[in-house]
């Protein structure tokens, strides 16, 4: 075949020199394990267009990460980054599982596997066995893309991806030489008011004929507002005794409007109501990439709220209190897209999942909320880390 035009030597002839000299670049990774992290770094950026083979001190701004082997003897020279599944870093996951045959085996572990790899032995480049293409314009153009576009991208207009894995509900995209994964979810169309458990199981005294003699304050700020912020809607609570609690946390669905081949029927409502001084703050939960969030729909004390609710305010009394109160208690939802974004930017802190503003909204103060961008890590735990116009 003939030779790039950049580069006017035959391939047969790079590949030749390459193993001529691979037993050598080896042992040399292997006496030099800092230096391999940076070399395999280096091979990432120029083989998928995102940076320089070096960086400047200031262009050094992820933690490198450890590359090694495969633990496996046959897959000796495959270099893999410590962000990888264990399995796949130890070797285990070339182990068959029960029932499959050879056929499944080899599938899986050639194109399945296998995220990120350097393969030394031939001076390849893989990523997740996929080619690479552009993301899709409409995940560019995504609200809940566009801050990682604006400080990880530079703002870019095309970005280079491979898929992951693609299946009926999902496409998984991995951002070549980022540490970034994209997760589009289609509409979850399940009717959640039909299954078992979507509502809290714990959730099981009806209000407010099951109120304790010392929960009666619920009573006193919810019950007669609740026909009209929530009309038809039977609230339920968990079997905790909440005499002494500075909250009640209380659920039940409401019902939607009818549209024609939607069989969403439900919308789950979280009320929290405050004792003293007394407040009613609504969420509706939403599913977002199959799982379930809040959004703030309205409070009746916008001067207590920990975030502003959108509409124009409007006076209300509860529990006796003469207040501003915003927003509109009896919104309901129906099933949207939803775009989940991931990072691994080192082992330390493992994978960890962007959470959008919105579903922070209410429950942390609103200058947190601004200030800050939340990510989640696998330990449940939510990290705000500050925003600012470029990475630091």
């Amino acid at each position: 075949s003939k030779p790039p035009p950049s580069i006017q030597i035959a391939q047969s002839e790079i590949f030749d020199i390459i193993q001529g000299k691979r037993y050598h670049i080896l042992q040399y990774m292997k006496n030099n394990p800092e230096d391999a992290d940076a070399a395999m770094e280096a091979v990432v950026r120029i083989a998928t267009g995102t940076g320089p083979r070096a960086l400047t001190d200031r262009q050094k701004q992820m933690k490198q990460r450890r590359w090694k082997s495969i633990g496996h003897p046959t897959c000796y020279g495959r270099f893999v980054p410590d962000t990888e599944d264990e399995k796949l870093r130890d070797g285990s996951y070339r182990k068959p599982k029960a029932g499959e045959n050879f056929e499944k085996w080899m599938l899986r572990v050639t194109t399945k596997e296998v995220g990120i790899e350097v393969n030394v032995q031939i001076s390849e480049f893989t990523l997740q066995n996929h080619k690479m293409m552009l993301l899709d314009p409409t995940i560019m153009k995504h609200k809940d893309f566009q801050h990682t576009r604006e400080t990880v991208l530079a703002d870019a207009t095309d970005v280079a991806c491979a898929e992951v894995v693609h299946t009926t509900n999902r496409y998984h995209w991995r951002l070549v030489g980022q540490r970034y994964d994209v997760m589009s979810w289609a509409p979850d169309k399940r009717n959640y008011h039909d299954i078992k458990g979507a509502l809290n199981r714990d959730y099981t005294r009806k209000f407010p004929t099951s109120l304790r003699p010392g929960e009666t304050w619920i009573a006193e700020v919810l019950l007669e507002k609740l026909p009209l912020i929530l009309p038809e809607v039977t609230l339920f609570m968990s079997a905790n005794d909440m005499s002494n609690m500075p909250y009640a946390h209380l659920m039940g669905w409401i019902q939607n409007p009818s549209k024609g081949d939607s069989n969403f029927t439900h919308t789950l409502k979280e009320v929290m109501v405050s004792h003293n001084p007394p407040v009613i703050t609504v969420f509706n939960v939403k599913e977002y990439g199959r799982r379930h969030l809040r959004t703030l729909e309205y409070t009746s004390n916008m001067s207590l709220c920990l975030h502003e609710v959108s509409g124009e305010p409007y006076p209300d009394r509860v529990g006796g209190v003469l207040a501003m109160s915003g927003g509109i208690p009896m919104t309901t939802v129906t099933p949207e897209p939803s775009l989940i974004i991931t990072r691994a930017l080192n082992s330390e802190m493992g994978t960890q999942t962007h959470i959008p503003s919105r579903f922070l909204a209410g429950l942390i103060p609103a200058c947190l909320v601004e200030k800050y961008i939340f990510w989640q890590s696998e330990d449940d735990n939510i990290i705000g880390y500050e925003i600012s116009n470029k990475i630091e």
